[in-house]
Formats: structure tokens, sequence, C-alpha cells
């Protein structure tokens, strides 16, 4: 995930291969739609993985939203 002031990026790898790429606000509903969504698309009590990429402390709130959401592991 790409962390900016304003904006969060992601690219998951789905069916074939394929990626898809989302943009998220960097806001408490944008975070919880990331959240919402990547629930959504993952497994039956998979963990996710999230790798943050950021610029500054922009990455701080989601870094702590995710440790504290079950089944969600961030490096």
């Amino acid at each position: 995930m790409h962390v900016g002031s304003e904006e969060l990026v992601t690219a998951v790898r789905g069916a074939e291969d394929r990626i898809q790429v989302s943009r998220y606000a960097n806001d408490a509903a944008g975070r919880a739609r990331f959240i919402v969504e990547a629930l959504r698309l993952a497994p039956p009590a998979a963990t996710i993985w999230v790798g943050l990429e950021a610029t500054g402390t922009y990455s701080l709130e989601i870094a702590l939203l995710l440790s504290r959401t079950a089944r969600f592991e961030v490096s």
C-alpha cells in the first residue's frame, strides 16, 4: 500500500494473477472502506498481509488501525 497525505493506493493480486489497483481517502472513512474491501476479497480466515510504503508519518493511522484489526498483519 502506498500511503500519501490524502490517499491510500493498494494493489491486490486476484484470480489469474490480475492486479487490481484501488484508491481510498487517507481519512477515517477511507481507511474503514479499505478494511471492509480487504476482508471481502480475502479467503475466509486468511491472514491479510499489508506492506506499507509511506512518506513521513502519513502511514501512522492506518498502521495503528490495521495492527488492532483481526486478520491483518502489517510490515
